[in-house]
């Protein structure tokens, strides 16, 4: 099940490996799936259990390859939710993910790369504007701040190259 999974590449270290797993579970909000078989899992459910994994290990830094596809809004949101704590907490993250919306949920430096083969780095807030966006994706790409000041991008139809 995910909790052999997350067992799996474990080292020793100050806490017993159960304890290590039950709040991993908790904090990828798996904990109601503990005792199911990975191949009866969504997609989704098995990305976390793949996050659960890496943060059981306890790495010095995590990097996370599109750690939200396959998720449903609500599983990006625990996803994004957590790795925003981690960072807060100090962990080191290297992140990769198409949407900048998750970019924005949690990194502070970023690189963008351009439709001429450049790569742009650095904050985040700063570089991530719609023009820089609707050029990397060939899209229209809308900046919309909410009621919280809080910046998210909406993409609309292709535009002309």
């Amino acid at each position: 099940g995910i909790r052999d999974k997350l067992v799996t590449g474990v080292q020793t270290c100050a806490l017993p490996i159960c304890r290590i797993v039950d709040q991993v579970l908790e904090r990828c909000g798996l904990r109601a799936l503990r005792e199911r078989r990975l191949g009866t899992l969504s997609d989704g459910e098995r990305q976390l259990a793949t996050l659960g994994r890496a943060l059981a290990q306890q790495a010095r830094v995590l990097l996370l390859d599109e750690p939200a596809a396959s998720l449903d809004p609500g599983r990006q949101a625990t996803l994004l939710d957590t790795v925003a704590q981690l960072v807060g907490e100090g962990q080191a993250v290297i992140l990769s993910s198409h949407d900048p919306n998750h970019a924005l949920a949690v990194a502070d430096q970023v690189l963008l790369w351009q439709p001429d083969g450049h790569i742009l780095w650095g904050d985040a807030c700063d570089l991530l504007d719609a023009g820089r966006l609707s050029a990397a994706y060939g899209v229209a790409v809308r900046r919309f701040v909410d009621g919280d000041g809080k910046a998210c991008f909406g993409f609309g139809a292709a535009r002309a190259r």
